[in-house]
């Protein structure tokens, strides 16, 4: 593995050292050079009757001397499939000091005693080539491309190929040829099923010839249940046809959730077996699996949802109480490919749960307007008032989010809290409410609705998330962001323990914090904690969730002034939220995009992309607007209309009043600072001061302040506060203006 990347590092390094490379003239491959082929090689050089220690030296003086005078490389791939006399003539040459050996040899494999010498005996250094780690598989996948790859796909392609360069490269180039890799707006990702190519796959039968008909069941057991139980396969397959599957490196142990288990060695000996499984054998399979695992003792939620996708797999399903219970396990954990299939496995029966279950996998996965037609009939024929609630809470939901349609869900809310006595329903409903009051701007109604509910009884873990989701980013937009950190605190703990039954609640809890860290300042502990979130979502199943935390990452890069990052991880979400665009924030994604591509000075593009956005706007979601307002400034400084751009920021920082957005009113006026004129921004920004909290906006008053009054240590002291929030394009600008304000004094 990585033989390549070895010899090339090896040849730098005979490069760096001005040595002629003989990798090709001396030994280009390991095909073995047979002893007796020495002679005809050399008649002149050998004697009539040599003995092997005169061809060994006659040999290998003849491959010095044809170098001249300078040390050479010699090289060898493949070391491990020498002959012992051709490893010998190696070890011979190596002992000169006149070559540079370079050797590779597969892990794993015996090599000539010979060959193995040259590093035991310290004549060569031994380096082990690992893997390529996720973020050199990413490195080398856009230096292929020559552009980014989103990074959903990298981690795909990362995890089939376990950082092999050579599986790497036939993988990227199958699913190429197929379409299934490619770029859409500018971004590289995949589309479809992985797999081997053709010739990936004739690279890989050769590790499978030679298998008999129980190792190959045996390995085809281990390829569709992997991670697969040793218990469970030693039922179905005997053991010693196991153990020979290990030696020959096929299958590997391993222990997860503290059971002793098996796989195959590499991702990819897994996707081709199961490729070749006939269906029939392959739902025969599935079923036996699904019984042994079923006699496991203490089963948890992951062992249900295997027994059910194998049982769904085999074509035979399972109870509908099974069903049920795995359909609400797949939502848990975002597969909804899986949660849909159950759920309408159980639907059969006609259960109210089967149903919601059922319209809830199909927005999971950007199916909204079939999810509406699920929850319209499901409304229509649930006469219980609490479970009548809950339908029009997600059919509310999913109107106003998703399809944008404010005024029909707004009609559903209303008429639904007239109707439900339930007291638990009805404070889901007025915190849905509270929510999208949000949405639609009205920050301080939003905070006065929500607020109060959180200290009601009755109050779900559903109720508690929208409340205080809606309560908090008002307090954030209205200027107390660190209100609105001491509420999320208060109620910290129920949050925590209501995580892991509410699917969206780590999505929830990131944007809650990403505007507290916007908005107070906080933006290289945000930064951090956005990072951490998307790195786990790349590697989810759900590419919506990677684009939207790529988003939210992009927003705190952007505020720390790390343009061209953030730029990345925008595109990264239009493309991903492109699918299903839950919650409808593509749009102020796009449009942050290109406010940061003016940014960087990529004027005609960053208006392509604004068009875009604006064609992606969900009418309903007001909020967004401020986030796709505060870009068209930028884009109108970078065509040079500096005063059109002034008035533009003015403008925006008006209507951001009229709302209650003092945190967005701030950012807008501290733009007018940014484009030269101070004075302008500066009153305003002082009077937001006093009645905002957090460190932000205090700082951008005394900034402004500063700089009207033009006092260069004190605009320098912005310069490193901005610094210290992690706002170094900020803090860069104010070094650049101290530094003017000095030598214009000096002059």
């Amino acid at each position: 593995m990585g033989k390549s990347r070895l010899a090339t590092e090896g040849l730098e390094v005979a490069r760096s050292q001005g040595l002629p490379s003989a990798w090709g003239v001396a030994t280009q491959t390991a095909a073995a050079i047979p002893f007796g082929a020495l002679a005809h090689l050399l008649p002149n050089r050998i004697p009539a009757a040599p003995d092997r220690e005169n061809v060994l030296r006659v040999v290998a003086d003849a491959m010095v001397e044809g170098m001249g005078s300078r040390r050479f490389v010699l090289g060898v791939d493949d070391a491990h499939l020498l002959d012992d006399h051709s490893a010998a003539l190696i070890h011979h040459v190596s002992l000169t000091n006149r070559a540079f050996v370079l050797l590779t040899v597969r892990t794993g494999t015996l090599a000539p005693d010979a060959v193995t010498s040259l590093w035991k005996d310290q004549i060569c250094e031994r380096l082990e080539v690992l893997p390529l780690s996720r973020e050199e598989t990413v490195a080398l996948l856009e230096l292929a491309v020559n552009s980014q790859v989103d990074g959903t796909s990298s981690h795909r392609l990362w995890q089939l190929t376990a950082g092999n360069p050579l599986y790497l490269r036939e993988v990227v180039r199958g699913v190429v040829e197929s379409g299934r890799f490619r770029q859409e707006d500018g971004l590289w990702r995949l589309v479809g099923d992985l797999g081997p190519s053709v010739r990936l796959s004739e690279v890989l039968s050769s590790r499978l010839a030679g298998l008999d008909a129980v190792e190959r069941e045996t390995l085809e057991l281990v390829a569709l249940g992997e991670a697969l139980e040793v218990e469970i396969l030693d039922s179905l397959a005997p053991p010693i046809a196991t153990k020979r599957l290990v030696e020959r490196g096929l299958v590997e142990a391993l222990t997860l959730r503290d059971r002793a288990m098996v796989r195959t060695s590499h991702p990819l000996y897994g996707e081709m077996i199961r490729a070749d499984i006939p269906s029939v054998r392959a739902a025969a399979a599935f079923e036996s699996l699904a019984q042994e695992l079923e006699q496991i003792e203490d089963p948890g939620s992951d062992d249900l949802l295997r027994i059910t996708a194998w049982r769904l797999a085999a074509g035979t399903g399972g109870t509908p109480s099974q069903l049920l219970r795995a359909a609400s396990l797949a939502l848990g954990v975002f597969d909804y490919a899986l949660a849909e299939r159950a759920s309408r496995a159980a639907a059969q029966q006609g259960s109210f749960e089967a149903r919601q279950l059922l319209a809830a996998a199909l927005m999971g996965q950007g199916k909204f307007e079939e999810a509406d037609e699920a929850l319209v009939a499901l409304v229509a024929a649930t006469p219980d008032h609490a479970g009548r609630g809950r339908a029009v809470l997600m059919r509310a939901e999913n109107l106003f989010w998703n399809l944008g349609q404010e005024h029909a869900s707004d009609s559903l809310l209303s008429a639904a809290e007239d109707q439900i006595a339930d007291p638990a329903v009805r404070l889901e409903l007025q915190a849905a409410r509270a929510q999208q009051l949000l949405l639609t701007g009205r920050v301080q109604l939003a905070v006065a609705t929500a607020l109060p509910l959180l200290d009601r009884p009755h109050l779900t873990d559903r109720a508690l998330m929208a409340a205080l989701g809606a309560a908090g980013e008002s307090l954030a937009y209205l200027g107390h962001p660190v209100q609105a950190s001491k509420l999320l605190d208060r109620h910290m703990t129920r949050v925590t323990a209501a995580l892991p039954g509410f699917a969206l609640g780590p999505i929830a809890v990131l944007t809650y914090r990403t505007l507290v860290a916007l908005f107070a300042g906080r933006l290289i502990e945000g930064a951090r904690f956005a990072l951490e979130r998307h790195e786990e979502a790349v590697g989810g199943p759900q590419s919506w969730i990677a684009g939207y935390t790529a988003g939210i990452l992009g927003l705190l890069l952007r505020a720390q002034g790390r343009i061209r990052s953030a730029a990345r991880y925008f595109r990264e979400a239009a493309v991903l939220l492109g699918d299903a665009d839950i919650g409808g924030q593509r749009h102020a994604f796009m449009a942050e995009m290109a406010g940061s591509l003016a940014l960087d000075g990529d004027c005609a593009t960053a208006e392509s992309v604004l068009r875009d956005a604006d064609a992606a706007r969900l009418p309903a979601h007001r909020l967004t607007e401020s986030w796709v307002l505060l870009p068209r400034i930028w884009i109108t400084a970078c065509r040079g209309e500096v005063s059109t751009a002034i008035s533009e920021a003015l403008n925006v920082a008006d209507w951001a009043r009229s709302l209650g957005f003092a945190s967005q009113e701030a950012i807008a006026l501290h733009d007018i600072v940014r484009l030269g004129e101070p004075r302008r921004g500066a009153e305003r920004l002082s009077e937001l001061a006093l009645t905002c909290d957090g460190e932000l906006i205090p700082a951008f008053a005394r900034h402004a302040n500063a700089l009207v009054s033009r006092d260069s240590p004190a605009v320098e002291r912005e310069s490193h506060a901005f610094e210290e929030m992690g706002a170094y394009l900020l803090a860069a600008e104010a070094a650049a203006e101290a530094s003017r304000l000095y030598r214009d004094k000096s002059v």
